[in-house]
């Protein structure tokens, strides 16, 4: 492939409708690629957090924030360094300059600060699903630790529902499971889940490390929501927020073997098929 970056890269597959290529980037980053465009997700490539906030990395990223050339649809849960990444952004704003950033109202400043364009910003402050070329998604809160509301109405944390190319993924961003979140889950067949498994205690917490659902929660979710596919993300990342993604597989195996689940290796490429969707195509 020479020297072309990873977006490139998979715009060269050719997918036939109900078909996505998932590619894990680290943390909770991911990129979905669709027939045509490309969805990442939530990239934290860069060391500006390291830099700015001593939050030293376990390993370090797979891609460059210049492998992110010509990505479609830049989607953002939060503000968090490791979320909402000002190194990448800014880097992906500049060589990109069509790229659609979707993320928390929240966050409109902090984009505006890494020299997005105001028009490429879509601000996102309700739960209405909303499309753009082949992406149709709706926002969902997330609570990390808590629910938490901003003066023009929308939430400072968010989960996406999405579909690209006939899947339908959630990306849960940090969220532990609240009383409702189980309803926005039920309303439609979910293919793909990507959840959260580091948890939270008090001694994290009070080291600024917010917390998210454990593995025994996501699981647990996993089986009440009916996900067809379970992904567990964010939970090895830093040395002192971390779990151990053997007990979230070894509790789906022993208590819900019926639920599919997978943990994807570093750097790991894998393609979905939708097979309902191929089915009726």
């Amino acid at each position: 492939m020479g020297n072309i970056g990873i977006i490139q890269q998979l715009k060269q597959a050719n997918l036939y409708s109900g078909k996505v290529i998932l590619q894990f980037i680290g943390q909770a980053g991911m990129i979905i690629q669709g027939k045509q465009d490309t969805l990442v997700i939530d990239p934290y490539l860069s060391d500006y957090a390291e830099k700015n906030y001593g939050l030293e990395r376990t390993y370090q990223p797979f891609y460059k924030p210049d492998d992110l050339k010509g990505v479609d649809y830049y989607m953002i849960t939060h503000d968090h360094a490791d979320h909402l990444d000002p190194g990448t952004v800014s880097i992906c704003a500049e060589m990109s300059p069509e790229t659609i950033f979707i993320a928390p109202s929240y966050c409109h400043q902090l984009l505006l600060d890494c020299n997005v364009k105001a028009k490429n910003i879509w601000d996102i402050k309700d739960e209405t699903w909303q499309s753009i070329g082949e992406l149709a998604f709706r926002a969902i809160p997330s609570a990390h630790e808590d629910l938490e509301k901003i003066p023009d109405g929308g939430y400072r944390f968010l989960g996406y529902i999405g579909t690209l190319n006939g899947v339908t993924f959630y990306h849960a961003g940090d969220t532990v499971v609240y009383s409702g979140l189980l309803d926005y889950l039920k309303e439609q067949p979910i293919d793909i889940a990507m959840l959260p498994i580091n948890g939270r205690n008090a001694f994290r917490f009070e080291r600024g490390a917010v917390g998210n659902m454990n593995y025994q929660e996501a699981a647990e979710l996993s089986y009440q929501a009916n996900f067809e596919l379970t992904i567990p993300v964010h939970y090895d990342m830093f040395a002192d927020n971390t779990e151990r993604p053997g007990h979230f597989v070894d509790l789906m195996y022993e208590n819900f073997s019926s639920q599919k689940f997978h943990m994807m290796a570093r750097e790991e490429q894998m393609i979905y098929t939708n097979m309902q969707f191929m089915k009726s195509d």
